[in-house]
């Protein structure tokens, strides 16, 4: 077993003035799918260590999946500090953290391949229904371990479960195919197989012989997987304070600024029930909190790391998030909450656009906000009834589209680290 304790006094004893252990241990099994047959069953176990320290704020890392390695990476670390800028002031040190619940499942944990084999048959079966056929899919199952360290006190050890599921699918042939998608993700053993194909069967044909539709500013639903793309894009890069700091981000201005209609409520919870970005602490140990970002369509806050606020000269928000062992902690969202409002039927009034994904959001300017992203399902509402479209582009910019918000719905989806319903409001479209 290795002692953490260790690594602290070994990385002082050597000259650190303060020392981080940052240990992923990960256990995962995945059934992949290939058109409509398992393709293969694949268990993986993934343990990593990370090693900062810092010598005079001047911050030196290294990491290793080799236990025997872990001296030289101690040096490796201190070696960087020596030749590093002064950027961080000091590790987290030791609070009261939340208790996060809903964030573990033994089922979950302890699934294996003939208690995943059933969900996936049924995953299959009902993707491929009438004209719809699957192309591709998974089901994933996995257990994580999270240990961080330090030597102010920052002693936290969380372990975490995820389970989740998606399928692809195709209509028609030639000019007339039309593909969807669908998924979701939980801490728990709660996912619905049947709707998940069912879902991405129906909108592969519904999909089908889209029309055109008149270009222009429309009234515009965009459903939670399009709104997640975009935010990820746009919304979320432009709190990094890090980039408002730099300079490189258009929410500095409007900071403390109405930027949207009082319906709108966005909160960072890394303390959500069953989030899943939920724990008692970030990625370097500070404790979990719930802070807004935008109150009242008043724009409140933004994301901090450590780095973030000794630059500032503030606290963290706890939004220093690692993608793995091997990274130093960077600048993320835990769960960015868009409040519910209203049914969403009331969103959908006749002429109006409904968008159910987007492609391209990652070409969008962080900077300024702008997008141009395109869609293969989109459908208009005629007579009561959705009518699909033909591709079609979806241009703006997310300050303009948050302040043309007209109703907010209350599908609320988990996806990643956005949760959130479909909005209404204004963009531009051309065909």
């Amino acid at each position: 077993m290795i002692e953490l304790e260790k690594i602290l006094e070994t990385c002082l004893e050597r000259g650190a003035s303060q020392a981080e252990v940052y240990v992923k241990d990960e256990e995962s099994l995945n059934i992949e799918i290939e058109k409509q047959e398992i393709k293969y069953v694949k268990s993986d176990d993934h343990w990593g260590l990370g090693i900062r320290v810092l010598k005079d704020k001047s911050p030196g890392f290294s990491s290793t999946t080799d236990p025997d390695k872990i001296s030289e990476r101690i040096d490796d670390a201190l070696k960087h500090a020596g030749v590093s800028k002064k950027t961080l002031g000091s590790l987290a040190t030791s609070g009261k953290t939340p208790k996060v619940n809903g964030v573990y499942d033994s089922e979950v944990a302890n699934a294996t391949y003939d208690d995943l084999l059933p969900k996936t048959k049924l995953l299959i079966e009902s993707a491929n229904k009438g004209q719809a056929r699957s192309t591709s899919g998974s089901v994933k199952t996995s257990k994580a371990k999270t240990q961080i360290k330090n030597t102010y006190g920052v002693d936290v050890e969380t372990t975490t479960t995820l389970m989740q599921a998606s399928i692809s699918t195709i209509a028609g042939a030639g000019e007339n195919a039309s593909t969807s998608y669908e998924f979701q993700y939980s801490r728990k053993n709660d996912l619905d197989y049947q709707w998940i194909g069912s879902q991405a069967a129906e909108i592969a044909v519904k999909s089908m012989s889209g029309e055109t539709t008149s270009p222009g500013k429309r009234e515009l639903v965009l459903e939670p997987i399009a709104l997640t793309s975009l935010l990820n894009s746009t919304l979320v890069p432009s709190l990094n304070a890090l980039e408002i700091q730099r300079g490189r981000s258009k929410a500095q201005q409007y900071m403390n600024k109405e930027i949207a209609p009082d319906i709108l409520e966005i909160t960072d919870d890394g303390t959500l029930d069953g989030g899943l970005n939920s724990r008692p602490t970030d990625d370097e140990g500070t404790p979990s909190k719930k802070h807004k970002i935008i109150e009242n369509g008043v724009l409140k806050g933004a994301f901090y790391n450590l780095k973030a606020g000794y630059k500032e000269g503030c606290n963290s928000t706890s939004n220093g998030v690692r993608p793995s062992y091997g990274s130093l902690p960077q600048i993320s969202p835990r769960n960015l909450v868009i409040n519910p409002k209203t049914d969403k039927q009331n969103l959908l009034t006749n002429g109006t656009i409904v968008i159910r994904s987007v492609l391209g959001a990652h070409t969008a300017n962080q900077i300024s906000g702008d997008f141009s992203v395109g869609t293969n399902e989109a459908f208009e509402i005629k007579n009561g009834e959705l009518q699909p479209l033909s591709e079609l582009m979806v241009s703006g910019n997310i300050f303009e589209l948050l302040n043309d918000i007209l109703e907010i719905g209350n599908d609320v989806r988990k996806i990643g680290n956005i949760v959130t319903p479909s909005i209404k409001t204004k963009s531009r479209i051309s065909t």
